[in-house]
């Protein structure tokens, strides 16, 4: 079968490697188990990262840790790279400066499910800027060889750990917390614990209390929360997401010379390529979202938070607001 679809795809090279078919029965969403499936530390591997100009001039090259990323995309031929800068590699940062300051980690980002364009995730990054949360910047394309064969076009992208939190919100990384589907990516043991007990409050307490509600508001960036759901309802067809791909912060400490370092916790928006996706017009999301569906559990967060009759008015006023400002005809 796999030698079927290599001669398939050789004879037809406009197929769409996004998962949305199958390929002599090969389905390129599906879960093989294979090594591209596997992750953490174990399966990093030492490669070269070589960067060039449009004219062809060399940049820098460097040696960094390579692993595969993703979750189902890792099924997709082309693959999408983290990359790691250590010391056991020759340096603790990456050479090439991408964003406005150096990095440690960088992920080259083959698109997923918007391979054929990479357009979805840096459009809705610079659309939602302004808003109380934080989405991944996203570089310009590059063209990608690995082992000198052309991979296609990548962009490269933050990494959702205690450097973006730093960059973004002036948060020492030393005292910055960062949760990703329910993973710690920076922090202890003690932080992560702190993470669940905010999770059980949330899912014991009776928000329409104004008294246990106002608990919640000193323990959450209310307006965080807010302004991600909203955009995140309206742009996304809630094919995965809210039981993934959600990521929350904080800082460990206060420091009442900066606004986020308030120990609350706040969202950060990520994974945007299956967004403005067509079904997304007929989707009922906020539905999906607040109260579940035949695919998905409903997001316990926002469900509680809606039973509480003060958050259920700001919700709708900002909702609305969203829609009429970020989102207006030609506001791109």
């Amino acid at each position: 079968e796999s030698e079927n679809a290599i001669k398939f795809l050789e004879d037809n090279p406009d197929t769409p490697l996004d998962g949305s078919i199958r390929v002599e029965g090969i389905g390129f969403n599906e879960f093989t188990d294979s090594n591209y499936m596997q992750g953490g530390k174990a399966w990093e591997r030492e490669g070269v990262l070589t960067v060039f100009d449009k004219t062809g001039k060399l940049l820098s090259s460097q040696n960094l840790g390579i692993r595969v990323k993703g979750h189902r995309t890792r099924n997709f031929p082309k693959k999408s790279l983290n990359f790691y800068a250590r010391e056991i590699y020759g340096s603790d940062t990456i050479e090439q400066v991408i964003f406005p300051e150096k990095e440690k980690h960088l992920t080259l980002f083959a698109g997923g499910q918007d391979s054929r364009t990479l357009i979805r995730d840096t459009y809705i990054t610079s659309l939602t800027d302004g808003l109380a949360f934080e989405s991944l910047d996203f570089s310009e394309p590059y063209q990608v060889f690995i082992d000198g064969e052309y991979w296609g076009l990548y962009r490269l992208s933050e990494k959702i750990d205690e450097y973006f939190v730093e960059r973004h919100f002036n948060v020492s990384k030393d005292q910055a917390v960062v949760i990703k589907n329910s993973v710690l990516s920076a922090g202890n043991d003690e932080d992560f614990e702190d993470f669940w007990s905010f999770k059980e409050y949330v899912e014991n307490a009776d928000l329409s209390d104004p008294t246990e509600y106002e608990k919640l508001t000193e323990m959450a960036d209310i307006d965080s929360i807010i302004d991600y759901f909203a955009a995140r309802m309206y742009l996304d067809e809630g094919l995965d997401w809210p039981n993934i791909n959600i990521a929350f912060w904080k800082s460990r400490e206060k420091a009442e010379s900066n606004p986020y370092a308030d120990s609350r916790w706040r969202m950060i928006n990520f994974d945007n390529n299956l967004n403005i996706h067509y079904d997304s017009v007929s989707d009922n999301t906020v539905d999906a979202v607040i109260n579940g569906n035949k695919n998905h559990k409903r997001n316990e967060l926002l469900y509680k938070l809606m039973q509480n009759s003060v958050f259920r008015k700001s919700f709708y006023e900002r909702y609305m607001e969203i829609e009429r400002t970020v989102f207006a005809p030609g506001s791109a």
